[in-house]
């Protein structure tokens, strides 16, 4: 694929997860229905431990290519019990490119400090980048505003730049989590340089609290972040809200490194999943044409 092609658009999965509840394979033809030829779907389970299929391998994998949707990257919480050869397995089986681990905790234990535990993490995201590299996909994580704390004059997210190996780990960059970490997006997509390989997208209300959740909630304990710690109408349609998305898109088409950009809309409250689906398709394909 030629660098002009790039980045491409897609979906995530979440943005229309309350669909995607009642009718997995129906969601996807919807979504192709919309436009979308890239998605990065997800996996939940209650526990994390446990590896929750929504749907048969093959048949996934069947219907994703009946519908022309290529699946670059699976999200996928980390857990210490988690069988990530079954994960591996799987996402070899629906012809996936990647896995994604968004959200980790860095207080979990007491017997570390937050920069500690980066560290102890950036040591297992090596781990299962070299395990995800032997069978032919890529890791990458994602950040949320809790990377941007900082201890010393450093951030967590510094941390895990300096500690992973490029080779293993790569990031799937979110601007609206910059921005409520209290950074400049643009900036640290620059930052990330060749090792942002990925943006996942969507807008903040421009009457939105608490822009900086860091000073808000520097602590991050709470597992059920988002839906405790952020309101539903935060979450807006890009080009509608705060963000500066011109920039952040002409950053991203200058940027090589970044083979896709996923709309990942958590929650929208007012004109329903696949309204929100369709605005932000055409938002970003604007942008992206420019």
């Amino acid at each position: 694929m030629a660098a002009t092609d790039r980045p491409e658009l897609g979906l995530h999965i979440y943005s229309v997860h309350k669909s995607m509840v009642h009718d997995f394979l129906g969601t996807l033809e919807r979504i192709a229905g919309i436009g979308y030829r890239n998605v990065e779907l997800y996996f939940d389970s209650p526990l994390l431990a446990r590896f929750d299929e929504p749907c048969p391998a093959d048949v996934l994998h069947r219907t994703a290519r009946g519908l022309h949707l290529r699946v670059r990257s699976t999200t996928v919480h980390h857990h210490p019990f988690l069988d990530w050869d079954e994960v591996i397995r799987y996402n070899l089986a629906i012809g996936s490119g990647g896995i994604t681990i968004p959200m980790h905790l860095y207080n979990l234990s007491q017997e570390r400090t937050k920069p500690q535990e980066a560290k102890a993490f950036a040591r297992t995201l090596d781990d299962l980048g070299r395990k995800c590299r032997g069978a032919g996909l890529r890791l990458r994580y994602h950040n949320y505003y809790n990377e941007f704390e900082t201890f010393d004059g450093k951030r967590i997210f510094d941390i895990l730049l300096e500690e992973t190996d490029p080779a293993l780990v790569g990031f799937e960059f979110d601007p609206y989590w910059a921005v409520r970490g209290g950074v400049d997006p643009v900036a640290w997509m620059d930052k990330l340089g060749a090792r942002c390989e990925a943006l996942q997208v969507q807008d903040l209300h421009k009457e939105a609290k608490n822009v900086n959740l860091v000073e808000v909630d520097g602590a991050f304990d709470n597992a059920f972040y988002p839906k405790i710690h952020t309101h539903y109408g935060d979450y807006v349609e890009v080009g509608t809200g705060l963000l500066d998305f011109p920039a952040i898109v002409a950053k991203a088409k200058a940027m090589p490194s970044i083979e896709y950009v996923m709309v990942n809309q958590m929650e929208s409250t007012v004109h329903g999943e696949f309204a929100s689906a369709v605005m932000n398709f055409e938002a970003m394909t604007r942008l992206l044409a420019k």
